[in-house]
């Protein structure tokens, strides 16, 4: 589990929809778009109490870092992660009001 301090700044940079901010607090160098590390990223628990991941909470806000953290090659690793409530990402994307996370996660080949 990363420091609290981490988990934060990547629980507001997804929660923003700010790549930029994303790739600052994932780096441990500088990440670009499929870079394998995105995976590690997304399992990242942001919310300890709930079990919550960094791909949960961009799954619910369906916008660019969304598409960043799936760009991983084995991004499939982590998709079926569930938190407490035992959701997994897609669930997520499916009861929020924008489609544009099932969008990004059926592109990815989750459905």
């Amino acid at each position: 589990m990363p420091p609290p301090d981490a988990a934060s700044a990547l629980l507001s940079a997804v929660r923003d929809d700010d790549p930029d901010a994303l790739c600052r607090a994932a780096a441990d160098g500088p990440l670009r778009h499929g870079d394998a590390a995105w995976t590690r990223v997304a399992a990242t628990v942001v919310d300890p109490p709930t079990g919550t991941t960094a791909l949960h909470v961009a799954a619910a806000v369906g916008g660019r870092c969304l598409r960043l953290l799936l760009s991983a090659p084995d991004s499939a690793a982590v998709v079926g992660v569930t938190d407490a409530r035992d959701q997994t990402p897609l669930h997520v994307a499916a009861f929020t009001p924008s489609p544009s996370g099932v969008a990004a996660a059926s592109s990815s080949g989750w459905a």
